[in-house]
């Protein structure tokens, strides 16, 4: 890699563990920074215990590091709606999180190279747990507990889409940047195959898995 290369270091907390919408879209990203020229760097986590349900050996990037930390969420995902468990999901994802962050930003202020921009993902603590100087961004996909909104005032730029780059200007009380999902141009588009034509259907198909 060129040294004169711009560096960005994206903090991906499940991307071992989980491909939701949010991991799909930053995997996306690398692919397209990477293209650029910019050289990206992935710092994900696994779980103290058991094994990492996704490869991330396979990324664009050629600069992934995988930490140990708590993985709280399935236990989080499994006792969500019950009846007093309401605060402690939120305590456990909190100190997930955390631990996860101050473990991230060790390894970037030990690095050679130093990023020039941090990405974090739904990370909403990464801007204050930040040990050397260097511009953070977050990415919002919903609405921050409010205990993190000193938090994220400390972040350089913050982005969201949706009802979150809508909304969520007048909750926190500063801008946020209105990134939009894309459209792989090359899977989708306006005159490639049609599935409703394939089935005859003269209104909306739904398909349900």
């Amino acid at each position: 890699d060129s040294a004169d290369a711009m560096r960005v270091t994206m903090l991906l907390r499940c991307l071992g563990m989980m491909r939701g919408g949010g991991e799909t879209r930053h995997m996306a990203w690398m692919r397209e920074l990477d293209a650029m020229g910019v050289e990206v760097e992935v710092i994900t986590g696994g779980p103290l215990f058991g094994e990492m349900r996704y490869p991330v050996g396979d990324l664009v990037c050629r600069n992934t590091t995988v930490i140990k930390s708590p993985y709280m969420r399935d236990l989080v995902y499994k006792t969500q709606g019950r009846r007093g468990l309401g605060r402690l999901g939120v305590a456990m994802l909190h100190t997930d999180e955390e631990w996860f962050c101050k473990l991230a930003w060790q390894h970037v202020s030990s690095s050679r190279r130093k990023p020039d921009i941090v990405h974090a993902h739904a990370l909403h603590q990464a801007a204050r747990l930040k040990t050397i100087d260097v511009p953070v961004a977050i990415n919002l996909p919903g609405q921050p507990h409010s205990r993190y909104l000193d938090d994220l005032k400390k972040a350089d730029v913050l982005l969201s889409d949706g009802w979150g780059a809508r909304k969520l200007p007048a909750i926190l009380g500063r801008p946020v940047e209105n990134i939009v999902k894309g459209v792989d141009s090359t899977l989708f588009s306006p005159d490639g195959p049609s599935v409703r034509s394939e089935l005859g259907a003269a209104g909306p198909v739904v398909f349900c898995a």
